[in-house]
C-alpha cells in the first residue's frame, strides 16, 4: 500500500504526463492556429466534458453551487496565460527547451507555498527545487544565443517563463481551492469560465473568424485529456502539499523530450539528457518527504 505522499506523487506524474501533450499541440499544428484558439478549444471541450458529467450523473443542483466564483475565474485567468504562453513558446523552439524554462514555476511555488499558503517548507524542500532548477537552467542554457539580439531571437525564452509565472499562480490557486471546493465543482467552473475568457479573447485579440475554420474544432478532443489530468492533480494536492507536489512538475521535461523526439526528430543533447537527470534527481529527493 503506497503512503499519502507517494500516492499524491504518483497521481501528480500522471497528470504532467497528460498534459504535455496539450501543451505542445500548437507544435503539432505547426502555428496553423493561433495558441489561444487552441487554448479555448481545450476550454470549451473540458467545460462540454463536465456538462455530460453533470447530467449522466444527476448530480442534484445544490451541489454545484459555489461560494468562489471569482476565485475560479481567476484561476481560469491565469490558467489561460500560462497554457497559452507555453504553448506559442513550444511552437517556435524545441519542446524539451521551452519545457525546461517554464519549469521555473516549480521553485516559484516552494517559495510562494511557505509565503502566502504559510506551509512548511524544509531543507530537503529547497534541496530538491534548487538541484531540479539547475538541470532545467542546463537544458536552458542551450535555448540561448548571445550571438543574436532582439526582440524576436527572446521571445520564446520571454514566453515559456511568462507562461511560468501563470501557472505558478495556478497551481497555488488549486491548493487554496481544494480545501474549500469539492473537484467536480472546480473542474465545471473553471472550464466554464476558461471557455468564456479564451473565446473572447479570440475574438477580441484577432477576428472571429479564427473561429469558423471547421478543422479547429477537432482540439475540442483535448478537453476530455485535460479533465482527467485536472482530476489527477486536485486528488494529487487533496493528498500532499503544494511544495511537496512541486519538483514533480520538473518531469515534463522527460515527457516533452520524448515527445520531441519521436514526433519533432529533436535529438536530445547530452545537456539535455543531464539537466534532465538532475530533474529526476529533485524528484526522488522530495518524494522521499513524509
Amino acid at each position: 500500500m503506497f503512503s499519502k505522499t507517494t500516492t499524491g506523487i504518483l497521481l501528480k506524474l500522471a497528470a504532467v504526463a497528460m498534459f504535455t501533450p496539450i501543451f505542445l499541440v500548437g507544435k503539432f499544428t505547426d502555428g496553423l492556429y493561433s495558441a489561444l484558439a487552441l487554448m479555448a478549444m481545450r476550454y470549451l471541450g473540458g467545460f462540454a466534458t463536465m456538462i455530460a458529467v453533470v447530467i449522466f450523473s444527476q448530480i442534484p443542483r445544490h451541489e454545484l453551487t459555489s461560494d468562489n466564483v471569482k476565485t475560479h475565474a481567476f484561476r481560469a485567468c491565469v490558467g489561460i496565460g500560462g497554457g497559452t504562453f507555453i504553448m506559442y513558446a513550444s511552437t517556435i523552439m524545441p519542446a524539451a527547451n521551452a519545457t525546461a524554462i517554464s519549469l521555473t514555476q516549480g521553485i516559484l511555488i516552494i517559495a510562494f507555498a511557505g509565503i502566502i499558503l504559510k506551509e512548511t517548507i524544509t531543507s530537503r524542500h529547497w534541496t530538491a527545487g534548487t538541484i531540479a532548477l539547475f538541470g532545467a537552467g542546463i537544458v536552458v542554457s542551450q535555448s540561448i544565443d548571445l550571438s543574436q539580439t532582439g526582440f524576436n531571437s527572446w521571445q520564446g525564452i520571454l514566453a515559456a517563463t511568462a507562461g511560468a509565472l501563470f501557472l505558478t499562480a495556478e497551481s497555488l490557486i488549486i491548493k487554496f481551492l481544494t480545501s474549500r471546493e469539492n473537484p467536480l465543482r472546480m473542474l465545471l467552473y473553471v472550464n466554464g469560465f476558461g471557455a468564456i475568457i479564451a473565446l473572447a479573447l479570440v475574438i477580441v485579440l484577432y477576428d472571429v473568424q479564427q473561429l469558423t475554420n471547421p478543422a479547429l474544432y477537432l482540439f475540442l478532443g483535448l478537453g476530455p485529456v485535460a479533465i482527467i489530468s485536472q482530476y489527477l492533480n486536485v486528488l494529487a494536492n487533496i493528498r500532499v502539499n503544494a511544495s511537496t507536489l512541486a519538483p514533480i512538475i520538473y518531469t515534463w521535461i522527460i515527457f516533452a523530450a520524448a515527445i520531441g523526439y519521436f514526433a519533432f526528430d529533436e535529438i536530445p543533447t547530452l545537456l539535455t539528457f543531464i539537466g534532465s537527470g538532475l530533474i529526476v534527481a529533485g524528484g526522488i529527493i522530495i518524494s522521499r518527504i513524509r
